[in-house]
């Protein structure tokens, strides 16, 4: 949508830089001095935000600037002469005094392009709540709202958003003189966590003190209950979940955009006893050489994930078709047609069109059953054959095929009295198939014992919560055809 006019704002916003690129958001950068060195708040681009927190825990006291009248003329004026007007949204005044500066370049601005309209707003908002006025601002803008409609709407409620803020380090409070020492020394002894907000006027004001963060947690909740005179606030919208993963001292935190497990693709309701996922049944296929050419049989194929992946493969079908996803619903950060547009890109490029031969062999009927149903619903059961059929009648008149199964581990199926029959009777038939290979991951110590051979190669990989082994027995390569490889 074109729109004749732009909305900027400061890298105060708290908003990330590919945010405000996306959205064609211009932004001011403010300044700080640290370790002697000038930077502009540049959202990580002049230092990065890792190392600009490492510098903090290390001791520098990074000092700021606020945005000057001739940085704010340098962005104001080639939108100007693009011939679009600007809303300009300031952190606020209470805080800072670029609203002071803005208006110092709106004024100049307006004498040279007399024709053009430029709003200073000063948001009275700071840190996030600064970036979801903006936000909201952009997301009326993109929803048609003309110059003087959304001037008016962020004057009427800029003073509606509710910024609470707690820490649990009162060291960055004493640095800057908010507090005394002793007053840090004894409140981070004691785990206290000062409440504060932006008040309507836009100022910071300290408004409790609390020992602990859930403590303070509660109470800003709490307030907000009383202000929205709630009693409770219902979980409703989009879900955005937030996972943390942890290695020794490297925390990482990021966004779930899948909602259910990736491995869950949306073929498999119905599964055996003891299926693989999908996603490690995907791996296990491209850690061998197989393609869509070569032959692949699984003799213990339970409810098909083996064979539907590497089918999937073949026809170049993305594994993620049948399923959805939970950022589906993040209509505020991609929109619906993105969505349509990637799934019509995966239809265009399936090939159903193919030949393969790819087998999945069981001796329960109703397992059997079970994968022909998933195949049927992953839109693959043209492209695989499957039979119930022992271990020990697995047979194939053409050379160099592939094995790719999940035997029979004796952990949650088979009694282990039962293994060695089976692991015997697989490789028996392994050594009738003339130059195959064969790949087979299982917790079965004594898979290689039973099964003939020692395996040319093996990794370590866990299914689920049990250690097992993907053993490897390479065959040879079929002899190269006349102008390419095999």
């Amino acid at each position: 949508m074109t729109n004749s006019y732009m909305i900027t704002c400061c890298s105060t916003a708290d908003l990330p830089a590919s945010y405000l690129t996306e959205r064609g958001i211009p932004y001011s950068c403010f300044h700080f001095r640290m370790n002697g060195m000038e930077y502009d708040d540049d959202l990580g681009k002049s230092i990065s935000i890792e190392n600009f927190y490492e510098n903090i825990r290390q001791g520098a006291m990074p000092t700021t600037s606020q945005v000057n009248p001739e940085q704010y003329e340098a962005m104001f004026e080639p939108i100007l002469k693009e011939g679009k007007d600007i809303i300009h949204m300031t952190l606020s005044s209470g805080i800072s005094g670029t609203y002071n500066s803005a208006v110092i370049a709106r004024d100049e601005m307006l004498e040279r392009y007399p024709d053009r309209r430029i709003a200073v707003i000063d948001s009275c908002c700071a840190s996030a709540g600064y970036g979801l006025l903006v936000d909201t601002a952009w997301e009326k803008m993109q929803a048609g709202a003309d110059y003087e409609e959304l001037v008016s709407w962020i004057e009427e409620n800029k003073k509606r958003v509710h910024h609470w803020f707690f820490t649990s380090d009162l060291t960055h409070l004493r640095r800057g003189g908010r507090i005394s020492a002793s007053a840090a020394f004894f409140g981070n002894m004691l785990n206290i966590c000062p409440l504060m907000n932006v008040n309507v006027e836009g100022k910071l004001i300290p408004r409790d003190k609390y020992r602990g963060k859930k403590r303070v947690i509660r109470e800003m909740v709490e307030r907000m209950k009383e202000h929205y005179h709630q009693k409770w606030f219902p979980e409703e919208g989009a879900e955005y979940p937030v996972r943390v993963f942890i290695k020794k001292d490297v925390v990482t935190v990021g966004i779930d955009t899948t909602g259910e497990s990736l491995h869950k693709r949306g073929y498999r309701p119905q599964s055996g006893k003891a299926p693989i996922s999908e996603t490690l049944a995907a791996a296990l296929v491209l850690l061998t050489p197989w393609r869509r050419d070569r032959i692949l049989v699984d003799p213990f194929c339970g409810s098909g994930t083996f064979v539907i992946e590497a089918a999937m493969m073949a026809a170049d079908m993305a594994p993620g078709m049948n399923r959805e996803f939970i950022a589906e619903n993040w209509d505020n950060l991609i929109p619906r047609k993105t969505w349509y547009e990637a799934v019509t890109e995966a239809q265009d490029r399936i090939r159903n069109n193919i030949t393969t031969d790819i087998q999945g062999y069981d001796i329960d009927e109703d397992v059997i059953r079970i994968a022909r149903k998933n195949a049927v619903q992953a839109g693959v059961d043209h492209l695989i054959h499957f039979q119930r059929r022992p271990v020990k009648e697995l047979r194939h008149p053409r050379p160099y095929g592939f094995i790719i199964t999940n035997p029979p581990y004796g952990e949650r199926l088979e009694e282990k009295e039962a293994l060695p029959e089976i692991y015997r009777d697989f490789g028996d038939s392994f050594r009738g198939l003339k130059d195959w290979s064969a790949y087979m991951i299982t917790s079965y110590e004594d898979a290689e014992k039973w099964f003939g051979r020692k395996a040319d190669k093996n990794r370590k990989i866990y299914n689920g919560m049990i250690k097992t082994y993907f053993y490897q027995f390479m065959g040879p390569k079929p002899p190269r055809k006349k102008g390419k490889d095999e």
